[in-house]
């Protein structure tokens, strides 16, 4: 009989300092960004020493990519549910729901991390493969799409639109007055029509 009150396994243990050193990083830099955010601030908000961060995580950049990849794997659940839900306007819908209730926080320190990975050409790639996995259910809805066309190259359509929400979403960031759902769905559709 296994008692209740066993040690658990130590995989177990490091698994459970692991989530929550990434929800605390998670947290921390939404609130401070990223160069306003140090480890042992993370470690504080997450209940360890600054030497349980690094037996997760190599640096502050290794923490964020960890933190980013689960994003990018649940924005591939909202996208898989979006398709389902909406069928052919999946897409157009999820832009109008990520443009109309942004999480300011976290889009904030995606950006300055981007600027921040421009100047390491190793960070700059792993931060890509990130980026570009988050798009592929979009091109492949889309290379369905342009099946029939065949006229439209399908990352680079996808790209052009993500491209076109980064930077709806970066400017209403600057001005957090601006609506910019119903321009950004607006733009998504003129941009489907253009490819049919």
């Amino acid at each position: 009989m296994v008692s209740d009150t066993a040690p658990k396994p130590r995989g177990t243990r490091k698994a459970r300092t692991r989530e929550k050193l990434l929800a605390a990083g998670d947290r921390m830099f939404r609130e401070q960004g990223f160069h306003g955010t140090t480890l042992d601030q993370v470690a504080a908000a997450a209940g360890y020493t600054k030497g349980a961060v690094y037996s997760s995580f190599a640096s502050k950049e290794d923490l964020f990519l960890a933190i980013y990849e689960r994003r990018v794997a649940e924005s591939l659940e909202r996208v898989r549910r979006a398709l389902e839900e909406h069928g052919e306007d999946g897409p157009a819908e999820l832009t109008r729901r990520n443009l109309a209730t942004p999480d300011r926080g976290w889009m904030a320190v995606f950006f300055e991390f981007w600027a921040h990975v421009l100047r390491n050409s190793e960070l700059r790639a792993r931060f890509l493969a990130l980026h570009r996995r988050a798009q592929e259910p979009l091109v492949a809805h889309a290379r369905a799409r342009l099946s029939a066309s065949g006229t439209i190259d399908a990352e680079g359509w996808t790209l052009a639109n993500v491209a076109m929400v980064n930077g709806l979403q970066l400017e209403q960031l600057t001005d957090p007055g601006l609506d910019v759902a119903d321009m950004g769905v607006a733009m998504f559709e003129a941009a489907v029509r253009g490819m049919q």
